[in-house]
């Protein structure tokens, strides 16, 4: 549907069914997942996928998906999932603490948000520019 609800209903789009299975798919995927760590490790916890949701939210930010929606490309979201695997295992390796692999990886979450929010600025800012001197 993209970000513009209003815009997808006049092109055609069936925002509820569009709506209704993405919640489906997702509710299946999360239980397939619930259930893929819990046969890991042979119980069940509320908050065991909660580390897993900052890992993805800087995935997702490492690869330039805006926080506010509306940008990104999955091949960029591949290539930063892979990269911090790659750190997570070099992390592991060197046998650093997870404590403070976590704090670098908030550390890199605040500085991507930081960056997104300047780019975004300064491009909002040239097409202002742009379009003042049209008129």
């Amino acid at each position: 549907m993209g970000s513009n609800i209003k815009t997808a209903w006049y092109t055609g789009i069936d925002n509820e069914k569009v709506t209704f299975i993405t919640y489906t798919i997702s509710g299946l995927l999360a239980s397939i997942a619930g259930l893929i760590i819990m046969s890991r490790t042979n119980s069940a916890k509320a908050d065991y996928g909660l580390t897993y949701v900052f890992q993805a939210l800087l995935t997702c930010v490492l690869a330039g998906v805006s926080p506010l929606g509306g940008r990104g490309k999955v091949y960029n979201v591949l290539l930063s999932l892979i990269a911090l695997q790659i750190l997570s295992t070099g992390f592991n390796m060197l046998r650093i603490s997870p404590l403070i692999r976590d704090s670098i990886f908030g550390f890199l979450l605040v500085i991507s948000i930081l960056l997104d929010y300047i780019v975004e600025k300064r491009r909002i800012d040239k097409l202002n520019k742009a379009a003042i001197k049209m008129v």
